[in-house]
């Protein structure tokens, strides 16, 4: 029983040298599933970056992120943002609305047999 014991604590000293002290087990594994995001988005904002600078495009077409994110900092923080979004919704789903009805209207006047009909030998 006391060999036992002792084995046992000896595992959780050997398993505890795993990890940095401090640290949980929950931290790494959030660590190890947050990292390529991050890293992900890194590329991604150095490569938009680098494409800006190159004056590929003028910069009122193509500006940097620096730009880019500070006027979304400001739209979200005056409230312009969330108006540009209940416009841009409202204008989607007119269109989905209009097309609907264009696509269905020929659909509804056609003499055509359903799927399970079979055509009427003339």
């Amino acid at each position: 029983m006391a060999l036992d014991t002792l084995q046992e604590s000896e595992i959780r000293g050997l398993d505890a040298l795993d990890t940095a002290p401090g640290t949980t087990v929950r931290s790494r594994v959030t660590w190890a599933w947050l990292w390529p995001k991050l890293a992900a988005v890194a590329i991604a904002l150095g490569i938009w970056e680098a494409v800006a600078l190159s004056g590929w495009k003028p910069s009122y077409v193509l500006p940097g992120p620096g730009p880019v994110l500070t006027e979304l900092a400001h739209q979200v923080t005056t409230g312009q943002l969330w108006q540009a979004v209940g416009v841009t919704l409202t204008r989607g789903v007119a269109g989905f609305l209009v097309a609907t009805v264009v696509g269905l209207l020929p659909a509804s006047r056609s003499p055509a047999p359903g799927p399970c009909e079979r055509p009427s030998a003339r």
